[in-house]
């Protein structure tokens, strides 16, 4: 797994891991946009999105994650949610459903993330 797409509307959480991913010689793009996420998919290409899910004031991670696993040609893509909603909210019991709604949602990492949790989720799938 060598292209990674960051889906975030926060731009510094964006440049912190765009920098750390490419030191470690990962093809990185981002979206900061959720309308515009699944036109930067078709373009890039990833094997692998990290994905928020709050963007746009909305659920919109939700959207996209469920797009990718129902449209036959991305669903090869894996995705790691990295978000505080489920922590924010009080709804971390909704993690495991999340994992087992969408098979192609492999984690759900909390937000702020330690890059050496990031890099070894990323390296197990």
């Amino acid at each position: 797994m060598k292209k990674i797409l960051i889906i975030d509307d926060d731009p510094d959480f964006i440049d912190a891991c765009r920098n750390m991913l490419e030191a470690v010689e990962y093809e990185v793009d981002c979206e900061s946009r959720a309308d515009r996420a699944l036109a930067k998919i078709d373009s890039f290409r990833p094997e692998l999105v990290l994905l928020d899910i709050l963007m746009d004031n909305r659920l919109a991670g939700f959207e996209i994650a469920e797009t990718l696993a129902r449209v036959e040609t991305y669903r090869g893509i894996a995705v790691i949610f990295l978000t505080g909603y489920f922590m924010r909210t009080g709804l971390r019991e909704l993690q495991n459903e999340v994992l087992s709604k969408w098979r192609n949602v492999k984690s759900v990492l909390d937000k702020p993330v330690k890059p050496a949790k990031l890099l070894e989720t990323i390296r197990k799938i």
